[in-house]
C-alpha cells in the first residue's frame, strides 16, 4: 500500500568521544557519564536514520563560531565562509 522512504542525514563533527561511542558499546570511565544527547546520536545512528562522520577543525565552519582557532585555521575558515575556496 504505502511505502515509507527515509532520507538519511549526515552529521559531521570533531568530537572523538562521540565518534568512539558510536563505534563501540564499551562502557568505560571515559564514557560512563556521557552527556545525554550523545546517547540520542548513538540511537539514530544505530537505527540508520543518520550517519556520523569525523570532520577536522580545518574543514568545519562551526568551529569558527564555537571555539577559538589559531590564526591560520581562522583565516582559512573565514575564506570558506565568504564563499572562496579557502586553503
Amino acid at each position: 500500500m504505502f511505502k515509507l522512504h527515509y532520507i538519511t542525514d549526515d552529521i559531521f563533527g570533531d568530537d572523538d568521544a562521540v565518534n568512539n561511542l558510536l563505534a563501540e558499546d564499551l562502557i568505560s570511565t571515559g564514557n560512563k557519564y556521557i552527556y545525554t544527547p550523545y546517547h540520542w546520536t548513538k540511537e539514530v545512528d544505530e537505527g540508520k536514520f543518520t550517519k556520523v562522520f569525523r570532520k577536522g577543525t580545518k574543514d568545519d565552519l562551526n568551529d569558527l563560531f564555537a571555539k577559538p582557532c589559531v590564526r591560520e585555521v581562522c583565516d582559512c575558515l573565514v575564506d570558506k565562509l565568504e564563499g572562496y575556496a579557502g586553503c
